[in-house]
């Protein structure tokens, strides 16, 4: 900047010298006491350390005679704009310059930073944070705000306007005062916060940590401010997650801290576009770049730093665009699932796929492959995880897991049946399959498959499983990469013995030979070996007889199998002492035999058979063959027990076949069926049965026609040692005589030896006995079975035959005859002899069938007896018969069929029939003993039952009926129908049915009972009644031009569905004639109707004019009955009261109510008046109508509402009956009524615009109805309590509970409640003098309620307690319709009252008003307090004063001098209770008597509340006993007096003297100042 010839005054020189002196006196206030400010905070200086600077211009004041310089700036980031901070100095030349730290002198820094960021050419400059126009008006330009930013920018760094607008007119600087800067240029103080400096300093914070500003120091020239070229930065965030989180999370070998990524310019990821940044992940995932410029980025993962981590290399280069100052995350762009801000760049965690993790060996094949019949499924592991990979096993487990193996003796987690129990298993989350992390894993088997051995020790073994390279599944653990961790099992095999014994005499049998078969589970044979006995009768595989490998299975060369499964034992080679060993593996192939193991495998699912061969130790003795088997629950050498041979014995039943008895019948095929039981066999063996029949007379064999001896065998396998099994003889029993006796005979045997036999002729059970067949015969009726015979002419007797001793399947015939009992003779019919023949074949020996013989009986007397004579034959022989005339069960007797009847009206089904045209009468008649499906004939005639003969029609025939039926069954009923004209029948007459009956025109049987009930039926005449009314009830008619007159015609003994017409007519009761019109036509009705029953009710009505008679006249109604035009019944009884009606006049009455029946009604907008009116005498179905007025009782007068308009209602209706009720509903605004206010309904009756009734009356009670408020009544209470004393403060709260009465639910009312000053009776008023009220609108669902009403007001300039009511105002539509305001009622009334404690002390001690003045003491101030808030904070300071007589007092000291205080705080729970404060008291110190006051003081928020500090109020004082005087310490030193330094304390001597030195420099300063720019404005 270039001085101007004028600033060389003294002035300028005078106030540099000031400065100087000021800042000498600065440093020293420094050197004495701390600096009160620090420079303000920036980041190292990014770029050089030089700078180039340079000036691109020059700018004249437009106000005042002065310019400045523009200077660029470029320390290597760019060209940026700077500005000179020291106006008055010459500018420093154009060149390379040293950066300065950015500090200066005044502190200012933050200021002059925050200029060159939002000032002219700075990077926040924003023309709308400025002044629109230049100081004269002119829109600023580039030039303006460069000259205004280089002013604010000089102001900061000088701490003084004046030099920073030097060379500037006043106006101009004016202008910067209030627009740029906003501080005043004197003092400095703000004169406008709109101001671009004020605003610019409230958006600092904008300005980004690496805007990098310093100092170009000029020396003697200007010092200029400047900023590096700011480039906007952005932020580089990741978040990497594992891709595997179920395995990694809490898995201390997973982490992913120190994992880096670099970041380059380039795709390739080359060393030429490497920035040198990297992401560095800490230990969640999660790593930041800050401040790297914007643009595009390439990061990739470093290989090298995921060693370690348990994570594979992730390949993947992602791209990043950095944006200014924006936070850029990096994310994985192909995953579509991923967070596209955070969270979606996963890493891989290494781990084992192995498919196998167990292998099961069998000890003895050294492979998967079982020795025995087992598999190596079932062996159960336990797996335990240990997120280590140092093979430690100790302390919990991470994850355990129990496997079982499969078939294949694999843990194959391919296998979902491999996975027993435990925890979740690692999984691969994409593809499912099972996955074992880093770690290391304990394997310990807990139980080994079912035919093996179990562990013999727990000892785990353990895997460590590490990564061997970065990729996914690089894993270093030989057993997982080559098929699981082997596992062998050793199998478990038994050795077998049992001891061979002859069962007869108990001696042991040496040298028997045993075919022993492994047999598999599905019976295959395995393989078989032959075993021998030892001399002592003994086979024992095991060691301790002979080793496995001596001579092993010698004796198989000794047993030749033939062809037919028999064995063939060369006995001279059979070897005792040769050890057995069964080798077989499962696969077939042969295991060599092992002296450690047993020679038997385990036998799982198969067995072993033995089977004793036969040699010539066992002759005649039954061969044993049994099964064995060897489990691995069972001992490893297991005693089979003892193998005995037994003699096999026989015994036999011997019975028919055809029905199990002892009884064959004599016929040509008869069988007999032998069981036998049997004992001593070998189960499983093969044995030959063969029996033959002997006859037990002679001791023959019977032999069939062809002289073959009878006989049957079987063969068969036995199941068991002993059982049962049956033999079949079929022969010729014709041949033999009756009662010749059959025995069966048996012999057994094995493989064509004779093993036992059975052959005693004397054995009972063998024999069986030959018997004749017999018959017996049962006869009776076919209908019902019994032995009482229907006559009819095609009766039927069935003859049922019983059996016995016939051959099952065999023909035979069976011939029959009926006897006649009284002559001993066949009985002999119309059509001869009655016969019947039938040949069957029977199923069982015993039995029966059914003979049916059919006759004509009809004429038979009743009682007549028939016998049934039978004879059986086959073959044409006779060989059995049944003729016994006296054989009750043979016989029969014969009887008429038999009848009931029962007659009924076919229309109701009584004993009354009408007396009609057609009357109908229906016979029910019952029968027994009809044959179904056979017609008969019933003929039926009607009876006087008083005279006995038949009834008679007008034409004089008698009344009869017939009837065809034909019977399903031969028990039923059927109906017989009259169809007769009975209107010659007067008078009611007593008839009877009589019924006979026939078939094919043959009489059968009849049913004729004159005194029968049943069949009896009563013949009536038709009977009418009338009863006359005006609509069905009333017996009143009202006098007028249509009224109608309803007859009810009540009618009996008609017949239903016939048509009848009833005519009737109206007669004048005075007269006894006929009424006519005024046309002088009679009056006359008439209706013709169809009955549904015999009985009912009809209605005639008649329309006539009753103004033709007088009011109270009598009508008469007479009613005709006609059928087809004859009169069949009338009533015409001019006497009849039922028969007649009286002409009167309409009249009406009224009740009014309120809606809900009450005899008042609530005052409100829309009261409502229900008028229930009664009518009497009305024409029914006629319109009228009803018009009411609601009149003021007090004035007679109608009532009007608030429009002047009178209150009426009017409606129409239809009246049902001549007497009855309507409603008339009057509604209107009663808000304005008086309480109490009377009201009187008024209605009147038209109709046809005619009045025909009134009903008037002003002292009518019912017509009235009074007015009455809704009642309502108030509860206050406090609200934070629900109590009545209420605290005053600035937010005091009342609550007042309205319940009310009378209110019409869903319209909208309003309370008005106002608080009211009991004492004063007027409003109570708030702290700022206005009245309390609130009000609250209401939309209630029920006629009673209640509602809350809350008052909040400023109570605090309550100074006492008062008691305050609240009155309450009900409005509706803005009309007042209810009040309560009652000084009186508590229940409106709550306290209000202000906070006020009072306070009683006591000794703690004793709770007594004295302490001992022997010592420390404890004394209780019991405070308590009304007028709190609920739930605020409030806090106690109390004071403990001595009474020394004045007003006052003084304070209690206690040894130090200090005042005895003591304080609480505390937070009420109501707004009056009671605290304790205490106060510690040395009584040593007091003198006796003195007397010790507790004074309170209450605070809220450190504002006094109250306080209680009176001297002499006895409750807050208690007194000091007399005791031994105590001298009280010396009086500790004034407060004041402390202060001052002692001698030899220097430092509040140097606080002061810097303290006086500054002011004293400061006012110097600011006076020369003042000066010097008062001179200088006015040379200016």
């Amino acid at each position: 900047m270039q001085k101007d010839s004028w600033h060389t005054g003294e002035y300028a020189s005078a106030l540099k010298r000031v400065r100087g002196i000021a800042c000498t006196l600065l440093l020293v206030c420094a050197m004495i006491m701390p600096c009160a400010g620090a420079p303000i905070a920036q980041r190292a200086l990014a770029s050089g350390s030089s700078v180039t600077l340079w000036k691109v211009g020059n700018i004249e004041y437009t106000d005042g005679a002065w310019n400045t310089h523009i200077f660029k700036v470029n320390d290597g980031e760019g060209e940026a704009t700077a500005y000179c901070v020291e106006p008055a100095k010459n500018s420093p030349p154009e060149g390379q310059y040293a950066k300065a730290a950015f500090s200066i002198p005044t502190g200012r820094e933050y200021e002059l930073r925050t200029g060159l960021w939002f000032g002219y050419g700075g990077p926040g400059f924003d023309a709308s944070m400025w002044p629109a126009t230049n100081w004269n008006g002119v829109p600023m330009s580039d030039d303006d705000y460069y000259l205004a930013t280089h002013i604010l920018l000089s102001d900061a760094y000088c701490s003084n306007l004046y030099e920073a607008c030097y060379g500037a007119g006043d106006n101009f600087r004016y202008w910067i005062e209030w627009n740029v800067t906003g501080l005043d240029m004197d003092n400095g103080s703000v004169v406008n916060e709109g101001a671009f400096g004020r605003v610019a300093l409230r958006h600092s914070g904008e300005i980004p940590p690496n805007f990098e500003t310093y100092l170009i120091d000029g020396g003697s020239r200007q010092t200029i401010a400047a900023s590096s070229a700011y480039h906007p930065y952005g932020t580089i965030k990741m978040n990497k997650r594992s891709a595997n989180p179920g395995i990694t999370d809490g898995n201390p070998i997973y982490t992913m801290e120190g994992i880096t990524y670099g970041i380059y310019t380039d795709r390739n990821c080359d060393a030429a576009s490497d920035t040198g940044r990297a992401l560095v992940l800490d230990e969640s995932g999660y790593a930041q770049v800050d401040e790297i410029r914007m643009g595009t980025y390439f990061i990739r993962e470093e290989a090298s730093s995921v060693a370690g981590t348990g994570y594979a290399h992730d390949p993947t280069v992602y791209s990043c665009q950095v944006a200014g100052g924006q936070v850029s995350w990096l994310h994985d762009t192909a995953n579509a699932a991923g967070d596209v801000d955070q969270n979606d760049i996963t890493d891989t965690p290494i781990a084992s796929r192995a498919e196998v993790l167990i292998q099961k060996h069998d000890l003895l094949t050294k492979s998967s492959v079982p020795s025995g019949d087992a598999d190596m499924a079932g062996a159960l592991f336990e797996v335990r995880y240990f997120a280590n990979t140092g093979g430690a096993t100790s302390g919990s487990a991470t994850r355990t897991w129990k496997f079982v193996t499969n078939g294949e003796g694999q843990v194959d987690l391919r296998d979902s049946g491999c996975f027993v129990s435990g925890d979740a298993l690692y999984r691969n989350p994409d593809t499912g399959e099972a996955l074992f992390p880093l770690g290391t894993y304990s394997i310990r088997e807990l139980s080994a498959p079912g035919s093996y051995e179990p562990p013999s020790d727990a000892k785990p073994q353990t895997l460590v499983v590490t990564a061997s390279g970065t990729g996914e599944y690089d894993i270093s653990c030989e057993e997982l990469a080559h098929g699981g961790l082997i596992v062998e099992e050793t199998p478990i095999r038994h050795d077998l013995s049992f001891a061979k014994r002859d069962m007869d005499t108990q001696r042991p049998m040496r040298d028997i030979p045993f075919m022993v078969s492994r047999i598999a589970d599905d019976g295959s044979l395995i393989e078989r070996h032959v075993i021998v006995t030892d001399a002592n009768g003994m086979f024992d595989s095991s060691t301790a007889r002979a080793f496995h490998t001596t001579r092993t299975n010698a004796n198989d060369a000794a047993v030749t199998v033939r062809g037919d499964g028999s064995y063939l034992v060369d006995e001279s080679r059979l070897d005792n002492g040769a050890g057995t060993w069964f080798g077989t593996a499962k696969d077939g192939s042969w295991i060599a035999p092992d002296n450690s193991f047993g020679a038997f495998p385990d036998s799982v699912t198969g067995k072993y058979v033995f089977e004793e061969l036969p040699v010539q130790a066992n002759v005649n003795k039954a061969l044993v063959r049994f099964e064995a088997y060897a489990h691995a629950a069972q001992s490893r050498t297991i005693d089979l027990g003892t193998v005995g041979n037994t003699t096999p014995t026989l015994a036999t039943t011997a019975r028919d076949a055809a029905d199990g008895d002892k009884l064959v019948s004599r016929d040509t095929d008869a069988r007999i069926v032998d069981s036998i039981a049997y004992s001593g066999l070998v189960a499983g063996q093969t044995y030959t049965l063969e029996g033959y029949l002997v006859n037990a007379a002679s001791g023959e064999k019977l032999c069939d026609r062809e002289g073959n001896a009878i006989s049957s065998s079987l063969t068969f396998i036995a199941t068991a040692s002993s059982g049962n099994i049956e033999l079949g003889f079929d022969f010729d029993a014709a041949r033999m005589e009756d009662g010749a006796c059959v025995v069966v005979c048996e012999q057994l045997f094995e493989k064509g030896r004779l093993l036992a036999q059975h052959e005693s002729l004397d054995d009972s059970s063998q024999t069986v006995t030959i018997v004749q067949p017999t018959i017996a015969t049962s006869a009776m009726d076919e209908l019902d079975g019994d032995s009482l015979l229907t006559g009819d002419v095609d009766t039927t007797i069935i003859d049922r035959v019983t059996y016995t001793g016939l051959t099952p399947g065999a023909n035979y015939e069976l011939t029959g005859i009926v006897m006649d009992y009284a002559s001993g003779q066949p009985f002999q019919g119309p059509d001869g002899l009655v016969t019947s023949t039938i040949s069957f074949n029977p199923e069982a020996p015993s039995g029966s069938i059914d003979m049916r013989f059919t006759l004509d009986a009809c004429e038979l007397e009743p009682g007549t007896k028939l016998v049934v004579f039978e004879r059986l034959a086959r073959d044409g022989v006779l060989v059995a018969s049944h003729e016994d005339l006296n054989d009750a069960g043979q016989t029969v007797s014969v009887f008429p069929p038999a009848l009931q009847t029962c007659a009924a009206d076919s229309q109701d089904g009584d004993s009354c029939v009408a007396a009609d045209l057609h009357a109908h009468v229906v016979d029910t008649v019952s029968y027994k003993g009809l044959r179904a499906g056979r017609e008969y004939t019933l003929e039926a005639t009607l009876v006087d039952k008083r005279t006995g003969q038949p009834i008679l029609d007008p034409f004089d025939r008698p009344v009869t009926a017939t009837h065809l039926f034909t019977p399903i069954e031969q028990s039923g009923s059927t109906d017989v129908i009259f169809d007769f004209d009975a209107s010659n029948i007067t008078t009611s007459t007593a008839t009877v049915v009589f019924e006979e009956l026939y078939r094919d025109g043959r009489y059968l049987a009849s049913h004729i009972d004159l005194n029968s009930a049943d069949q009896s039926i009563v013949i009536e005449p038709p009977i009418i009644q009338t009863g006359a009314s005006s609509d069905g009830i009333s017996k009143q008619v009202m006098r007028d031009r249509d009224v109608t007159i309803i007859d009810e015609v009540s009618y009996h003994n008609l017949k239903a569905g016939q048509s009848y017409e009833l005519a009737g007519s109206v007669m004048d009761k005075a007269t006894g004639k006929q009424l006519l019109d005024r046309n002088e036509s009679p009056i006359e009705s008439s209706l013709a109707f169809t009955p549904d029953t015999n009985s009912g009710l009809v209605e005639l009505s008649f329309t006539l004019d009753t103004t033709v008679v007088d009011e109270g006249s009598e009508l008469v109604v007479f009613e005709k009955l006609y059928r087809d035009g004859v009169e069949i019944a009338s009533h015409e009884d001019i006497e009849s009261m039922r028969q007649t009606v009286t002409v009167t006049k309409p009249s009406i009455s009224t009740t009014a109510t309120s809606e809900d029946g009450a005899k008042s009604i609530v005052r409100d907008v829309d009261a409502m008046i229900v008028d229930t009116v009664s009518y009497r005498g009305l024409a029914p179905e006629c319109t009228y109508e009803l018009i009411g007025r609601v009149m003021d009782r007090t004035s007679g007068q109608a009532l009007v509402d608030a429009n002047g308009q009178e209150v009426i209602a009017q409606t129409d209706f239809i009246a049902e009956h001549a007497d009855g009720n309507t409603t008339l509903s009057f509604a209107f605004d009663a808000s304005l009524l008086e309480d109490g206010h009377e009201l009187v309904v008024f209605e009147r009756l038209y109709r046809d615009d005619e009045e025909i009734a009134a009903h008037e009356d002003i002292d009518d009670e019912e017509q009235t109805v009074s007015v009455i408020p809704p009642a309502i009544e108030t509860f206050a209470s406090d609200t934070l309590d629900g109590d009545k004393i209420v605290a005053a403060h600035e937010e005091t709260r009342i609550l007042d509970a309205v319940s009310y009465e009378g209110l019409k639910p869903g319209a909208t009312y309003e309370f008005v409640g106002t608080l009211m000053d009991k004492k004063a009776e007027s409003p109570l008023l708030t702290a700022q003098g206005q009245t309390i009220q609130a009000t609250r609108s209401f939309t209630p669902n029920q006629p009673s309620g209640t509602v809350d009403v809350t008052f909040s007001f400023d109570a605090s300039n309550s100074s006492e307690e008062q008691e305050v009511v609240i009155f309450e105002e009900l409005y509706r539509d803005g009309k007042l319709i209810a009040t309560h305001a009652d000084y009186e009622n508590t229940a409106q009334a709550v306290n209000l009252a202000p906070p006020h404690i009072k306070t009683s002390a006591s000794d703690a001690a004793d709770d007594d008003k004295d302490v001992e003045g022997d010592g420390p003491a404890t004394i209780i101030d019991t405070v308590s307090f009304t007028g709190l808030i609920v739930g605020e904070s409030y806090e106690l300071d109390g004071a403990l004063m001595i009474d020394d007589g004045t007003i006052e007092g003084i304070p209690a000291r206690d040894a130090f001098g200090n005042p005895i205080t003591a304080h609480l705080a505390f937070t009420p729970e109501a707004s009056h209770g009671s605290v304790d404060i205490s106060f510690e008291v040395d009584t040593t110190l007091l003198e006796d008597d003195t007397k010790l006051v507790a004074f309170e003081r209450l605070f809220a928020d450190d504002t006094l509340m109250a306080e209680h500090a009176d001297i002499h109020d006895e409750n807050q004082t208690v007194t000091v006993k007399p005791t031994i005087p105590v001298t009280p310490p010396d009086a500790p030193e004034s407060k004041l007096l402390g202060f001052l330094p002692k001698t030899g304390d220097s430092t509040a001597w140097m606080l002061l003297a810097c303290c006086l030195i500054g002011s004293a420099t400061f006012g110097l300063l600011a006076f020369l100042q003042r000066k010097a720019s008062g001179e200088m404005r006015e040379q200016k």
